[in-house]
Order: structure tokens, then sequence, then C-alpha cells
């Protein structure tokens, strides 16, 4: 049994490996490069400023504690045939789940380790001992591996396993793990999941001045329910809000807006795609030649909305009129001409 599961972590691991190079792109290292390099710029002044609080840095750095404290889920590539076919191996899977246990509180607690360490010269700031220090990261060590133990249990169900509970945490695991990759290429064996929110597409459909007549119901329905495209979409606009709200100078913050809402054009770009599988669409009396301009009018709405909301911050928090004109130009460079470029190449 060691093998089996040995075997499918190979083969995880290998499907991943395989879309790494698609995530370290030169685009994205160049952003992460100039995130790191920002990051301690503001790490640096952080730790050179007089005027924060002591209770507003110890408040960060317990946040910070709770999030890694919180991170990481346990492995235990058990699927859902092995309900039937490993179930007179069941106290060999117990003894799995333990193991992969151990391994997410050694890699996770590894991780945790390292995150704590980079924090130490704060507390160090804020006139904390040595000897605190040591506690504090022992402590949040020793609640981590509690926490991965726990994770474990609530997969036991008395000397035996919770199947149910067992297949549905590592596949949500798993799935987790595509969707990430899954923003930079089209992975394999991800299950996009379609929620009511029956609300939601109501109000819409009556404010958004969409055709609801054919390709741009559907894909409103889509962008709602379907998939992360939502929940992706209010992400970005958050991210774009806090970088207007709290970088500093203004053309940096400019940047990262504008970055930010590339992303999400990029992120909304799949969404043609959503009804490519399904036959229905074909049997259905749509105009197929309308399909483009719908995506294009979604996509448009989306993204003004977008920016209109990032011009209302950035004019509320910086007032930098330069700045604005280059945030609203580069946005309705992106809304129009950017995505008409992206829409034929779909076509094509």
């Amino acid at each position: 049994m060691k093998q089996v599961f040995a075997g499918r972590r190979r083969k995880f691991w290998k499907q991943i490996s395989s879309y790494i190079p698609y995530v370290l792109n030169d685009h994205f290292v160049l952003a992460l490069l100039f995130l790191l390099g920002f990051a301690s710029l503001q790490y640096r002044s952080l730790m050179l400023s007089e005027a924060v609080p002591a209770l507003w840095i110890f408040l960060g750095i317990l946040g910070i504690s709770l999030l890694l404290l919180f991170s990481g889920r346990i492995a235990s590539y058990i699927e859902a045939a092995d309900r039937h076919y490993l179930l007179v191996e069941e106290e060999t899977l117990v003894q799995e789940v333990r193991e992969a246990s151990r391994r997410a509180s050694l890699v996770w607690g590894s991780v945790f380790v390292l995150g704590q360490l980079l924090l130490v010269p704060l507390l160090l700031k804020i006139s904390w001992p040595i000897w605190a220090v040591v506690l504090w990261i022992l402590f949040f060590l020793g609640a981590k591996v509690g926490y991965h133990n726990w994770q474990a249990s609530r997969l036991l169900q008395g000397q035996g396993l919770d199947w149910t509970a067992t297949i549905s945490s590592e596949r949500g695991r798993k799935q987790a793990v595509l969707a990430f990759f899954s923003n930079f290429t089209h992975v394999k064996g991800l299950i996009s999941s379609v929620k009511p929110r029956k609300i939601l597409v109501t109000w819409l459909k009556k404010w958004t001045g969409l055709d609801q007549s054919g390709w741009g119901f559907l894909f409103l329905r889509a962008f709602v329910r379907q998939g992360d495209f939502l929940v992706i979409s209010l992400r970005l606009v958050l991210l774009g809000v806090l970088a207007l709200v709290f970088v500093s100078p203004s053309w940096l913050a400019v940047g990262l807006a504008l970055l930010f809402h590339y992303l999400l054009l990029f992120q909304l770009l799949a969404l043609y795609h959503s009804y490519d599988y399904h036959p229905l669409t074909s049997l259905f009396p749509l105009d197929h030649s309308q399909k483009a301009g719908a995506f294009r009018q979604l996509v448009s709405l989306v993204l003004n909305v977008l920016l209109g909301i990032n011009c209302l911050v950035f004019l509320l928090v910086q007032r930098d009129w330069t700045m604005f004109a280059v945030l609203l130009l580069g946005g309705l460079f992106l809304n129009y001409f950017y995505l008409t470029i992206k829409t034929k190449k779909l076509i094509d």
C-alpha cells in the first residue's frame, strides 16, 4: 500500500511540476521581484520608524501568525474508488492518514518557522526579550502540530476511516491546488462548480442592460454562478483598492491597480469557453455570430465597474490628476482596445 500511495504522490507532483513553467513566466517573475522589492522597502521603513505604536505592530504579527497557523491541509491521496476496492485495507489507510498528518506538520511547520523568523526583528523592535520570542515560536509551532492532528482526527471515525469526509477533503485539496494553476494555464482534472445565487442573477438581469435573449444571458449566468469568476473579480477589485489606498507614491499605486486590472481581464477570457462543451447551445436557436459581441459586452461591463471604483478611490485618496489620467486611459485601453484584440484571438 505504501507503494500505491507513493505512486499517487509522484503522479500528482509530476502533474503539478508540468504547470510550474507556465506560472514562473517572465511577466510573473518580474511582478514577484517588483512586489518583493516593495515589501522589503516597506519592512525597512517600518523597522526604522518610531511613529507606529508597538500595539499595532504586535497585532500585525499576531494576524500573520494566525494566518500561518491555519494554512495547509493534510494530503491523504485517498480517492473515491478506494471506498470499494481498498475497504479491506482500512487499517492501513488509517495509518496513511496519520502519516499524512505528520508530513503536513513537518512541511507546514517549516513554512511557519521561516515566516516567524522574518518577524523576529519586529518582535525585538517592540522590546521583546529573546526568551519570549523563542517561547512565542514554540507555542505556535505546537499549535500548528495540534491543528494538523485535529484535521486528521476529523477524517477518522472510531478505529476506522470516515470515507465521506476523507474523500471530500482530499478532493477539495486537489481542486484548490489545480484552481491556482488554472489562473495561468489550462489544467486537467479541474471540476467547475455551479452555485445558484438566484437573487444576484435576478438583480443583474434588471440593471446590467445586457442582451437577455441569448449569449448575453448565458455569459451573465456563467459569470455569476459558474466556477470562480465572480470571486476572482471581487478579490482583484479589493486588491486594486487596497493598492490605491495604502501604496505610495501614486505612480506605484496606479501601476499595481492597472496590473490587477490586466489580471482580471486575463482571468475573464476563460469565460468565452464556458459553453464549449454544452451540446444544448448547438440545439437552441442561438446566433453564434453574436457570441463574441455578447462576451465582449459583459467583460467590458465588469472591467468598467472595476475602473470606475479605482478612479473614485484614487480621487478620494491620492488626488494626483496626472496619474489619474494614466489610470483612466490605461483602463480604457485594456477595456476596449486590448480586449477586442484578445477576443479576436479567441475566435481564431
